[in-house]
């Protein structure tokens, strides 16, 4: 790694070769997708490349840094990927075949009691049969 940090090509390319695998079952481990899997094991080596001059020995090995850095950029596309409003969740999941994940709630809030509405502080909903 220290090699690497001082910008040598063949120890980088010898770095790529030992942890390429390890890194991309950890990334498709997170994803669970060989194409997101694939992106993120070049940001990470773009990002090995870039921080080998930081990597402190002291604190871990080399694979343990490069694995945690895996770990963490997988999680982010994760996360980037999200949906971010429960209305676009239930697009998702309905466009995926899945059932309205909010119509539970919707048939519970239709037909509940006046009361049982009321209570939970929402107006009364009209039961038209």
């Amino acid at each position: 790694m220290q090699r690497t940090g001082q910008g040598d090509k063949g120890s980088f390319q010898q770095l790529y070769e030992r942890f390429s695998g390890v890194l991309f079952s950890t990334a498709l481990n997170v994803l669970n997708n060989q194409e997101a899997a694939e992106d993120v094991l070049q940001d990470v080596f773009i990002a090995i490349w870039e921080k080998a001059p930081l990597y402190d020995s002291v604190r871990g090995k080399p694979l343990t840094w490069a694995v945690t850095l895996t770990r963490y950029k997988a999680i982010d596309r994760l996360r980037s990927q999200r949906p971010q409003t429960v209305t676009e969740f239930s697009g998702l999941m309905q466009s995926a075949g899945h059932k309205d994940p909010l119509s539970r709630q919707r048939r519970r809030t239709h037909f509940e009691s006046p009361s049982a509405a009321s209570s939970r502080g929402l107006a009364p909903a009209s039961k038209s049969i």
